[in-house]
């Protein structure tokens, strides 16, 4: 943990001859021994009881025993802490800890965390032996545990082991690192104990923590002078009582601390003057994990120049050899670009079976990454296994998110089933005898336990579990941490006195519940939680200000957000703490209010503090913004600002706001509510779009708060264009109308289902037929997550059938409850309960019922021609400009003009006529033939389309081959008609062929081009 990091003066972990080890068959996490059995009891008693509980076991030759009752109890309580508000864990002891030891990771009710170690012995029932913590002095390897001598002459063997020097960076860095991330924007691995796991673990929590570890890494090799006063500093001879370090003193600093409840005494306790040398270096490391907790890097570093170094203790080679802290140093590792130590440490862990999964999830990664993906596979599911995770979170990885579609790997995932997927323990039980009221619960392989106000974690526990224990699903059990947060709002939201708002374990709780109120949209609760935090940002977590600063920004009070980022970023660099997330959230907030040229900077210069800058592409949007605000031409319309390049021309962009304003009001029979504010509508150079957000995705379309079309040199209204117009509008619209709440699975469904196109086949038939069902429930997370191509495709298609089956079913008002259930913040599980009560798997089972027996085979929204529209416009305005120049002569003169036109026009109309009559002839058996396949697919009728499809097929390809059909004296009906009878053709061909699949799709496609020959010839009465 981070003291262990702090006293971790070893280099990393040890690497076997031949460098990396293979992993051959793969190793499996170790067995709980029995002596670990009894450690799990013992700590599910000290959790109940305290103190009490632990005496009771003590061995007979146990030294805490030889202290007495009331000094043990004391011993004991200082170093375990306070139950009430604790989350253990068991961890996997390394080689250098005993086979009759067990290791637990014991984060404080306040945040800060701690590791204990217990040494067992069995006298006819396993007793404690010994307790210790990061922060004493180890016995070296094989020593007994007789008390020491006073005055040694020289360091003890452990000492000297560790006075060896250390190469590169300070061994706690790592472990500083990850405690920044806890106290700011990482917090991923701590919060996972907690059941709040995210898979940023898997992702090797770069992208989590990235910005938090680099400051502190550039931060710290800024600062060399320190570092050498550290290492020549000699270390002060140790006096140690009895066989261990007497903690008893420092219990009321200890308490204060774990509690978190009274910064005043917290800061009173750890300025007194402690006479012990010994003592005050654990008062001062204590204080440095203190600070590091708050975020104080640059008075953490003050303290920490104060400790001797080598460390008197490092945490490996000082018997605190556990699989976390070899964990968390590979995670630090990989922060810091130092991937080939990280890969040695991660081997390590799965090699010697560490029980937590997040080294078998990081693991796989790793091997997915280097192209070594069948051992990617066995480490996935080893992982799986022995914690799954909720499937939202594996599509959060783009590696994980690729494995998940190979075919070993798919069936384990269940992604057809709207249930998570709940693993019952493996192998033998053997029921562990609980305290009193102490509730079990367990997940794959992984036991927790609930015991008095605290709770231990047991990774391969779940054999330890009673009978009838609750076996819960990766997302149940993620979610039990953020149920107790906000369990724990009334209390945080009370009264307090002035000096306890801020207090650390107020702040931890808040942060936790803020963490859940933004996961379900509850801004103004989130915005009345942390308002206490505008009067004294400077202690405050950073993640817990940027929380804050999203939800007002989502309140669209965006001068308060930016103002508060202002005061972090200000207090961020004050304190020497990496603000890359800050400058990040605040380079956004200035790109809204249109100040680029800022927010490009504060880019810029967030980017400086990440080993891999990550914000080269963003700049070059804000800079096309930047462009598009300051160089295009502007056309406004009643409800948008249509922005293009001076070179695309007035007159397009004013029929694309024309467009844009009548699809509105189609669409706004489905979107109500969207508001009055002007959509601005980007029109942008292919290129210009394609480098900028189009990249490898064949992106056509993007609405980011601006609708943006790559349409700059096209200059067409083309139905397929408009399509897109209209599908990003439909994006636009839902963004407003549930302001910006409304999930991805319901926008593309909903955009899709109502965009202006050529129609949709039913696929639903064919997924269940073929068992390529993806749940609702995992719709949403592929879609905004990183999967596979195929299976992008085949959600998009379901979430568009889905809002149809939501019409359907339940009308459009179906489709307006859903929008005004996420405007108020809802989640997908509230706003199905506005259809009938719906769940989330009842739902799920009705649209599959429904999709495969009843949906219709096709949807069609029938196709506007904007395009022959903006043809004919473009067409008078010539003709209008042409005139204007060439008028010449009297008014008797343009008047014989307009007669003459006139009777050209009657003239036209005539041959029409006249030609019409010839078509009609020429054309009646395709029409003949195409009728019973229409009556087929369109009314169900039960008719034989043999007959019809061979006649198309015979027929079809005589009439385009006959010219005199196609002699219209309008080239554009000429044009139109062949179009139709190409797409009649197909249809043959393919209904003599069998594909009955493309038949529908085939019949929309005729409708379409009859369609746009329809509407050219209705100015002559006629019609194809």
């Amino acid at each position: 943990m981070i003291l262990g990091a702090i006293l971790a003066g070893a280099g990393p972990a040890p690497v076997p001859a031949g460098g990396k080890p293979p992993l051959g068959e793969l190793p499996r996490p170790r067995e709980i021994s029995a002596a670990e059995r009894a450690a799990v009891g013992l700590a599910a008693d000290y959790l109940q009881r305290g103190p009490e509980a632990w005496w009771e076991q003590l061995s007979a030759n146990a030294p805490l025993r030889r202290l007495g009752r009331a000094a043990a109890l004391e011993e004991i309580g200082v170093r375990a802490g306070p139950s009430d508000g604790a989350s253990w864990q068991l961890l996997t002891p390394g080689p250098k800890l005993g086979p009759q030891t067990a290791a637990f990771g014991v984060e404080l009710a306040s945040g800060l965390d701690e590791t204990l170690i217990l040494h067992l012995v069995d006298e006819g029932g396993w007793k404690i032996e010994s307790v210790r913590i990061s922060a004493e002095p180890a016995a070296a390897p094989g020593a007994s545990s007789k008390p020491a001598p006073k005055h040694p002459s020289k360091p003890a063997p452990g000492a000297a082991a560790a006075s060896a020097p250390s190469s590169g960076s300070p061994a706690w860095l790592p472990l500083a690192l990850f405690a920044l991330g806890l106290a700011g924007a990482a917090g991923a691995f701590l919060l996972a104990r907690g059941g709040k796991r995210r898979l940023a673990l898997i992702a090797g929590a770069a992208t989590v923590a990235v910005g938090a570890a680099v400051g502190l890494w550039m931060w710290m090799a800024a600062a060399p002078a320190h570092l050498v006063a550290r290492a020549v500093r000699p270390a002060p001879t140790p006096v140690i009582d009895v066989g261990f370090l007497r903690l008893g003193p420092l219990g009321p600093l200890r308490w204060a601390l774990a509690e978190g409840k009274d910064r005043e005494e917290i800061e009173r306790r750890l300025a007194a003057p402690v006479a012990d040398p010994m003592l005050r270096e654990v008062q001062m490391l204590w204080r440095a994990q203190y600070l590091l907790l708050e975020s104080n890097l640059k008075a953490a570093d003050a303290v920490l120049a104060d400790l001797p170094s080598p460390a008197r203790a490092p945490a490996i080679a000082g018997g605190l050899d556990t699989d976390m802290l070899h964990l968390e140093s590979a995670l630090g590792k990989l922060l810091t670009d130092q991937e080939d130590l990280a890969d040695v440490e991660l081997s390590l862990l799965t090699q010697t079976g560490s029980r937590l999964s997040e080294p078998w999830y990081t693991a796989a990664r790793q091997a997915a990454v280097q192209d070594r993906e069948s051992e990617a596979e066995d480490l996935l599911i080893r992982a799986w296994h022995l914690e799954p995770v909720a499937r939202a979170e594996l599509f959060d990885d783009p590696v994980a998110a690729s494995l998940l579609t190979r075919p070993k790997l798919f069936p384990e995932f269940h992604l057809g089933d709207p249930e998570e997927p709940r693993l019952p323990p493996e192998g033998p039980r053997r029921p562990l005898p609980l305290p009193f009221g102490a509730q079990a619960a367990t997940c794959g392989q992984a036991l927790r336990l609930t015991v008095g106000g605290g709770e231990l974690a047991v990774p391969v526990g779940a054999t330890l579990a009673p009978e009838g224990t609750p076996v819960e699903d990766a997302r149940t059990w993620s979610r039990h941490a953020a149920e107790k947060a906000l369990a724990d709002l009334p209390a945080i939201n009370g009264p307090a006195a002035p000096g306890q708002i801020l207090q650390p374990r107020r702040l931890r709780l808040a942060k936790l519940a803020s963490e859940a109120l933004a996961e379900q949209n509850r801004w103004k609760d989130l915005v009345a939680l942390t308002a206490p935090l505008v009067a004294d940002v400077e202690h405050a977590p950073a993640s817990l200000v940027r929380l804050r600063a999203q939800a007002l920004r989502q309140l669209d009070r965006r001068d308060e957000a930016r103002q508060l980022l202002i005061r972090l970023a200000k207090n961020d660099f004050a304190n020497r703490r990496p603000a890359a997330g800050t400058l990040f959230a605040l380079s956004e907030l200035y790109a809204a209010a249109g100040e680029y040229d800022t927010a490009i900077k504060l880019s810029q210069k967030a980017d400086r503090q990440l080993p891999a800058p990550r914000g080269e592409r963003r700049r070059k949007q804000l800079a096309l913004d930047r462009d598009l605000a300051t160089s295009y031409a502007v056309h406004k319309s009643d409800h948008f600002e249509v922005r293009y390049p001076k070179a695309t021309g007035e007159r397009y962009a004013s029929a694309m706001a024309e467009v844009l304003e009548k699809e509105r009001l189609r669409l706004e029979r489905w979107i109500p509510g969207s508001g009055g504010k002007p959509v601005e509508v980007c029109i942008v150079p292919i290129r210009d779009f394609d480098e900028n957000f189009g990249g490898d995705m064949g992106v056509i379309g993007l609405f980011d708060g601006k609708v943006r079309v790559p349409f700059a040199e096209i200059r067409s209204l083309h139905p397929k264009l408009v399509a897109i117009l209209s599908h990003e509008l439909a994006h636009a619209m839902i963004a407003a109308a549930t302001h910006d709440q409304a999930p991805h699975w319901f926008q593309e469904g909903l955009a899709q289902h109502i965009e202006m196109g050529m129609g949709r086949l039913n696929p639903l038939p064919d997924l269940v037929r073929n068992n390529r069902v993806l749940a609702f429930p995992t719709i949403d997370p592929i879609l905004r997550g990183f999967a596979e191509p195929q299976l992008v495709d085949l959600a998009y298609g379901e979430s568009a059938w889905m809002i149809n089956f939501i019409e359907t079913r339940y009308g459009i008002e179906g489709v307006h409850r859903m929008i005004a259930a996420y405007a108020a913040g809802k989640t997908d599980e509230q706003a199905l309960q506005t259809l009938g009560g719906a769940t989330p798997a009842s739902f799920d089972r009705a649209f599959w019922q429904w999709g495969a027996t009843q949906a219709p085979q096709t949807h069609v929204v029938e196709v506007e021609p904007y395009d022959l529209e903006l043809a004919m416009k473009e067409s008078r305005a010539h003709r209008q400009d042409v005139r204007s120049i060439l008028r010449v002569g009297t008014s008797d003169q343009a008047r014989q003009r307009e007669a003459r036109q006139k009777q050209e026009s009657e003239d036209l109309r005539n041959r029409m006529a006249a030609w019409h009559a010839t078509y009609e002839t020429k054309a009646a058996d395709v029409k003949r033939a195409v009728k019973p396949i229409f009556q087929r697919y369109r009314q169900g009728a039960q008719v034989d389309i043999i007959p019809s499809c061979t006649e198309l097929t015979k027929t079809v390809p005589q009439m385009l081959d006959d010219a005199s059909v196609w002699t219209s004296p309008d080239t554009n009906v000429n044009e139109a008609l062949r179009n139709a009878y190409r797409a009649i053709g197909r249809l043959g061909q393919a209904c003599m062929a069998g594909r009955e699949n493309e038949l529908s799709y085939m019949l929309v496609e005729v409708d379409r081009a009859l369609d746009v020959a329809a509407k050219l010839l209705s100015p002559y009465g006629l019609a194809p």
